[in-house]
């Protein structure tokens, strides 16, 4: 199967097992997960700090290059635009505030579906990408069970749902956004996000991070026997 169509059978693949395998018109799924090449590529090489792209790439569509390898959009983007969706980020897209709500695209340029050796364009391989995603279905699910129930959403912003963030509209402020005045408020109960502005964690969040680090299972060697406390929500 030629690339292209390879990395687009991937993309439906993903959407159709969110589904529960179950096609509709509406296309009324809750995130889309993508696996590829540079065909589906929307800034995973270029995150990973491979290779620069400069211009004409994306000059088409996005004014400038936008990690994709193409004058503008991908099939996969015409896909998600189709479904009523937002584009896919890079699965290492740690740069603004992408939008992991909807999908990841764990495409990366170079890749193929062996595992990659030491002559390889890229180590991203097909196998890799996979264990990504279960790494990332993993890393959610386990901010769900700390009761998170928000562990994307900003708990002070502005625009809802999914990622109720505009950088236009920092938290606590504000500010005229297409000709209304519009403010980032706060949410009711905070423990429930780990998002507080769209950038920062929350309280209940920090406090999360902080009793895991005191357990002392994540250092090299682990010293968690050593540890004479734990430490005691107040909330």
């Amino acid at each position: 199967m030629p690339p292209t169509r390879s990395a687009v059978a991937l993309l439906l693949a993903a959407v159709l097992c969110l589904g529960g395998g179950r096609a509709s018109s509406d296309f009324d799924y809750p995130a889309a997960f993508n696996f590829g090449d540079s065909n589906s590529d929307t800034g995973g090489r270029i995150a990973a700090g491979f290779e620069p792209m400069p211009p004409p790439y994306g000059s088409t569509f996005f004014g400038g290059p936008s990690g994709r390898f193409s004058d503008g959009r991908l099939i996969l983007d015409f896909l998600m635009d189709a479904m009523d969706m937002p584009f896919l980020n890079s699965y290492l897209d740690s740069v603004g505030a992408p939008n992991f709500r909807a999908g990841v695209n764990f495409a990366q340029a170079g890749c193929s579906i062996t595992p990659a050796t030491a002559t390889s364009v890229s180590p991203f391989s097909f196998g890799l990408q996979i264990k990504q995603f279960f790494a990332f279905k993993e890393k959610v699910t386990r901010l769900l069970s700390k009761g998170f129930e928000s562990p994307t959403e900003a708990c002070c912003g502005y625009g809802g749902p999914p990622l109720n963030y505009d950088g236009r509209v920092p938290c606590g402020q504000t500010k005229s956004v297409n000709g209304n005045l519009v403010t980032a408020k706060g949410c009711s109960d905070s423990t429930e996000y780990v998002n507080w502005d769209g950038i920062h964690y929350t309280e209940a969040a920090n406090f999360h991070v902080t009793s895991q680090i005191l357990t002392g299972k994540y250092s090299d060697p682990p010293f968690s026997e050593k540890m004479p406390f734990l430490l005691k929500p107040r909330f």
